[in-house]
């Protein structure tokens, strides 16, 4: 049986990856065009790139300073006070729209979710007993 170390392995592993980036050079290249900005495209359907660390698009910090700023100034995000008013208001009236409630409310988080449930069925900040995870 032959053996094969790790660094042998990922080397094989990126050659056969090889063939994929040969064949189609203008989507590699086209994944990693940028706008006047030096920012990726958004919302295109042939940004395919796959990041095998961390989520999101992969920028620097003055790359997504940028970028906020950008969505900032064409989608007219309004500015929300501790999630009152604002962006967050419209995406609850939405999110209740579609849903057919009378309303919703935005959880930044399932922790604070959960938490706002336990203390609504408890009727208040009465004491409760879970099952410890």
């Amino acid at each position: 049986m032959t053996t094969i170390n790790r660094r042998e392995l990922l080397q094989l592993g990126g050659l056969a990856a090889l063939p994929a980036l040969v064949g189609k050079p203008s989507a590699f290249a086209r994944s990693a065009a940028a706008d006047k900005d030096g920012l990726p495209p958004l919302d295109t359907d042939e940004d395919r790139v796959v990041r095998l660390s961390g989520d999101g698009l992969g920028l620097t910090p003055p790359q997504y300073a940028r970028l906020l700023t950008r969505l900032l100034d064409e989608k007219k995000i309004t500015p929300d006070s501790y999630s009152l008013g604002g962006t967050v208001e419209e995406l609850e009236t939405q999110c209740a729209k579609i849903l057919g409630k009378e309303r919703a409310i935005f959880m930044p988080t399932g922790t604070l979710a959960n938490h706002m449930a336990v203390r609504a069925l408890a009727n208040g900040p009465s004491r409760v007993i879970v099952q410890d995870a």
